[in-house]
């Protein structure tokens, strides 16, 4: 975050940062970014957690009580939604939603891959973990802005894992646009290595 204000401080625009998934996986990064209206897209791994949109509309009034072991209940606040892991995200990704995206030409041909995009928010913290639930106040829930969850898996037959992203760009932003700008951190590492 201090290489982002200096670099700012500079008066150099940032029109994205791309990040690998040891800082996307780090919320207190992505809610920098966010603080300070920064677009992304970081890496994630398959611990990284969202929330669904339309989840949250049509729970935002949900409410709990927590109570003690003494009986006392504390006062009635929002209950977090459910935090959906990526590695159980098969849900939130229908089947038929996967679309073969070619990025760019390669040394070996075209290179391609099975990606689906959905809306979704970055998140930490789920509403019940054990005996204990937690509101939305917790310090381990999270809930960031909306943006968007990519998934890549590899052609049928080809071998390979599926990778995930997380984006804080506009809702319009087209799939292609998305795979592009996931493979533009490659050559950025190129540049860093050729300098």
């Amino acid at each position: 975050m201090d290489l982002v204000d200096q670099t700012l401080s500079w008066g150099v625009p940032i029109p994205l940062v791309v990040a690998h998934s040891g800082y996307g996986d780090n919320p207190h990064f992505l809610a920098g970014l966010e603080a300070r209206h920064q677009h992304y897209i970081c890496g994630g791994e398959s611990t990284f957690g969202v929330r669904l949109p339309e989840e949250i509309e049509t729970t935002r009034s949900a409410v709990l009580t927590i109570r003690h072991e003494s009986g006392q209940g504390c006062p009635r606040c929002s209950a977090p939604l459910r935090c959906i892991v990526l590695r159980h995200s098969r849900r939130a990704l229908p089947k038929e939603a996967w679309q073969t995206v070619t990025w760019r030409e390669g040394t070996r041909g075209a290179l391609r891959k099975q990606f689906i995009a959905v809306r979704a928010h970055r998140a930490t913290g789920n509403p019940v973990q054990g005996q204990a639930e937690r509101s939305v106040n917790h310090p381990k829930v999270s809930t960031g802005s909306e943006g968007w969850l990519l998934a890549e898996r590899p052609l049928p037959g080809e071998e390979g894992g599926r990778k995930w992203y997380h984006f804080d760009l506009p809702a319009d932003t087209p799939l292609e646009r998305l795979v592009a700008l996931t493979y533009a951190r490659w050559s950025i590492e190129w540049f860093y290595e050729d300098a």
